[in-house]
């Protein structure tokens, strides 16, 4: 196994992993803050009566307002000692554990760079991020190199989001009808030259192009300047066009330094400004080769596999996962979507006496937050979710009330939503009881309605 010696075992200088480690901690305290001044945390997973969740992960609620308020907090100082390099690897195991949490409290919360910080936070408890830039205890502060696969890890994932959100765009919609690109820039600038076909096409094809190459034109040095220059028009561009992707743009032009070499006059020049590098004392010094215990090897090895295999699921569940949203998560499927909901509403009928009750938007929001109600909108099996646990929120509520409940409970959904430029349509077959309709994440749905044709009519 040789050839994995210069990409795995080969020392390096840890400068650049540890300017990392420090901007992502800079960036997670930043979210914690926006998360306490917004009241975000607390609109998220405390206020809502209800809590979306994930298949076989029903088991994770949201615990009490002053205990979710402490997982704030340890999620605010775990971040500042990521950043400082303090005791790093516990700190980012506290901050992975905490963040996580919050991430699977409700499905409805689940963006990809909030899956990416969970990523990025697991990985940072295995790396000796904290041998550079960092206040690490004196005793432990001699050791300046890092094995190579502490960074390539690293970069492997930044490249997995770039390139499975290329894949993602492999569809119908994106390369044949320029969608949801048309309906982006048309909402960012309904009459002016950004939404002509012109840059529409330029926009759609050309970030597709960016996806699927950019990782792998990172990892080269011939490629590399031209590369970052890519990535920095490309994620400014984002975060002028996009309003809802938060801080993530300014993290993946943070994850440019991993792609710089530890060892180049780029480093060296970022470091000066930093460190005085003469008489620098290390034991193992940059060249020279680390030996790696066998649990390492496979441990990144089942890494690797899991993030090349995990994204493409869908295939093996559903024919058309943008649509159903079944598998979609957790896959780096980014703004291939554009929906706009015209309609949210359920019927609620007691079979026994012909009771009726029209559950309408205001009602829902009364229990759930928008942010739920949106999600709710683009995918069925959250409506399915909020359809079954509405027939105990409601007996439950009439007992209380009115000192009755319905006996036999039949709930309907309407969700009518304009896709990807597409006159509006149903997602859930309206004439189907939702309490009854069996749900799988694996197999077919058959009260998901199938996506209509494209059509201007």
């Amino acid at each position: 196994m040789s050839f994995l010696n210069k990409p795995l075992f080969k020392n390096v200088d840890s400068f650049s992993l540890g300017l990392f480690r420090f901007v992502f901690g800079a960036f997670m305290l930043i979210e914690m803050i926006f998360y306490l001044k917004s009241g975000f945390f607390k609109d998220s997973v405390m206020v809502p009566y209800y809590n979306f969740p994930y298949d076989y992960l029903e088991f994770i609620s949201p615990m009490g307002d002053s205990a979710m308020g402490f997982v704030h907090f340890l999620m605010g100082l775990s971040a500042i000692l990521i950043m400082i390099g303090y005791y790093s690897r516990w700190a980012s195991l506290l901050f992975f554990i905490c963040f996580t949490y919050f991430l699977l409290c409700c499905r409805g919360l689940f963006n990809n760079h909030f899956y990416l910080f969970s990523l990025l936070s697991l990985l940072f408890v295995f790396l000796d991020a904290d041998r550079s830039f960092s206040i690490r205890p004196k005793n432990k502060a001699k050791e300046k190199v890092i094995p190579m696969w502490q960074l390539n890890i690293l970069r492997f994932q930044v490249v997995v989001v770039y390139f499975f959100g290329g894949v993602a765009k492999l569809t119908h919609d994106w390369l044949v009808l320029k969608e949801p690109m048309r309906e982006t820039l048309k909402s960012f600038s309904p009459n002016g030259f950004v939404s002509s076909e012109l840059m529409v096409s330029l926009f759609n094809y050309g970030g597709l192009a960016f996806d699927l190459s950019i990782g792998f034109l990172l990892l080269f040095r011939r490629t590399r300047t031209l590369a970052i220059i890519g990535v920095i028009l490309f994620n400014l561009t984002n975060a002028i066009v996009f309003d809802d992707i938060a801080i993530f743009p300014f993290v993946m032009l943070g994850t440019v330094l991993l792609f710089l070499d530890p060892e180049g006059q780029a480093i060296l020049k970022i470091k000066s400004f930093f460190v005085n590098n003469r008489g620098t004392s290390i034991k193992r010094t940059a060249g020279e080769y680390h030996q790696i215990s066998k649990p390492v090897i496979v441990g990144v090895g089942i890494y690797v596999l899991f993030q090349v295999l995990f994204p493409l699921r869908h295939h093996l569940i559903t024919d058309n996962v943008v649509w159903t949203g079944i598998a979609r998560k957790f896959s780096w499927h980014m703004k291939v979507q554009q929906r706009s909901e015209k309609e949210i509403s359920f019927l609620v009928k007691d079979k026994s006496s012909g009771e009726e009750i029209k559950v309408d938007y205001t009602f829902i929001n009364q229990r759930i937050n928008n942010l739920q109600i949106l999600q709710m909108s683009q995918s069925p099996v959250m409506a399915w979710q909020f359809a079954n646990w509405l027939e105990k929120r409601l007996n439950m509520e009439l007992r209380a009330q009115k000192n009755k409940s319905f006996k036999d409970l039949e709930i309907y959904c309407t969700i009518k939503t304009s896709f990807n430029g597409r006159p509006a349509q149903y997602i859930i077959d309206p004439s189907i009881d939702l309490t009854k309709a069996p749900y799988s994440p694996f197999g077919a749905n058959n009260w998901i309605m199938p996506l209509k044709e494209y059509s201007n009519e």
